[in-house]
């Protein structure tokens, strides 16, 4: 083939080109990845903890600084007519993992609590759930035993919520929370009271009712309130405008490429006019060489995507809070088999305007 035999020719640019594309499209596939997960983060959180509203004190910055007291969680409960369940939040380590969220929630919480596998905790021994993914991270199943504080608690059910902000954490009981965060008598406090409302009209209620008649408390949408929405959405615009950069610097590298091609070989696509050649199929060749480098690039970026999530999920293993997508978008894929196409289209406009005025006679005097 006669667009591989002029590719093999310039062996180091060809080289040089591939691996712009290449690193580009790493680049913008794992960085897209990462943001179209977050974006499911953030609409399943706006969706789902809008019929959720958390109450904690009002100068706390997040949920882990909050203090609320048995008599605030009684008086709310008295003002809102509904159920309020207080909770407690804290960092806690087992397995050699990193620090990661525990949850202890009131006895009446415990069947709201998403259940998949196992059963659900009983209040008076030392039981815990762990989240599906930080059960995954951490290779546990139902029955393990897990050293948190100073005790060993049984696992006996796992859960999933949806989110991954909650499915890499652990929740137990608010005296069991207690005892593994080393809470004494004096500590009694909770961080947070939740009240499921159902909708987000009655999550506004609530929150209004709230403001009114305690002052020194907060209520706010779950999500809200710890600030993972506001949050997410810069991180969110930060990484799309990342990958977008990354994108432009492979087509960026495609285009010089090409600039490069037609500068050097005037002379050559001067004879092949002269012979009979026409300026589309001139074009033709020319779109055949710089796409062969665009796709292989975009394919090997896909599996280098594919390589860095990995490596990044390795690397991280179970943060309070947070994982990572083990495996890149199909959208991004997508996207960048797309980009590969119209780059390869966008960097044969300035060589098209030069092969259609070129005239054979000025070529073969060129170089």
């Amino acid at each position: 083939m006669i667009f591989l035999r002029n590719l093999m020719r310039t062996k180091v640019r060809s080289l040089l080109t591939l691996l712009g594309v290449t690193v580009g499209t790493a680049l913008f596939v794992s960085i897209a990845s990462l943001t179209l997960d977050m974006h499911h983060q953030f609409t399943y959180m706006t969706a789902a903890y809008n019929t959720e509203v958390m109450i904690g004190s009002g100068n706390a910055l997040t949920p882990f600084r909050s203090r609320i007291s048995q008599q605030q969680v009684e008086a709310l409960q008295a003002t809102l007519g509904q159920t309020v369940s207080p909770m407690i939040i804290g960092n806690t380590a087992t397995g050699g993992l990193n620090p990661l969220t525990l949850l202890g929630v009131s006895e009446q919480s415990f069947a709201m609590i998403p259940v998949v596998s196992g059963r659900g905790l009983n209040a008076e021994k030392p039981e815990i759930l762990a989240g599906v993914l930080y059960a995954e991270l951490a290779h546990l199943t139902v029955g393990d035993k897990l050293v948190l504080g100073n005790a060993e608690y049984t696992l006996v059910g796992l859960f999933r919520s949806g989110s991954r902000f909650i499915d890499t954490g652990l929740i137990t009981g608010v005296m069991q929370a207690r005892r593994i965060l080393g809470r004494d008598a004096n500590q009694d406090y909770f961080n947070m009271a939740m009240v499921q409302t159902g909708n987000k009209n009655a999550s506004a209620r609530v929150v209004e009712l709230v403001r009114q008649h305690f002052p020194g408390l907060r209520a706010q949408p779950t999500a809200e309130f710890s600030g993972i929405i506001r949050i997410m959405r810069t991180m969110e615009i930060s990484s799309w405008s990342i990958a977008l950069i990354a994108l432009l610097g492979a087509a960026i590298v495609v285009a010089n490429t090409l600039v490069m091609v037609v500068s050097e070989r005037t002379r050559e696509l001067g004879v092949l006019l002269s012979i009979g050649w026409s300026p589309w199929l001139v074009l033709r060749m020319l779109f055949a060489e710089i796409m062969a480098l665009c796709l292989a690039g975009t394919l090997l970026g896909n599996l280098a995507a594919q390589g860095l999530l990995s490596l990044l999920v390795y690397l991280y293993s179970a943060g309070p809070g947070w994982t990572l997508p083990t495996q890149i978008a199909p959208l991004a894929v997508f996207v960048s088999l797309g980009a590969a196409v119209v780059i390869g289209l966008s960097a044969l406009l300035w060589p098209a305007n030069v092969v259609y005025r070129l005239k054979p006679a000025e070529a073969l005097r060129h170089g």
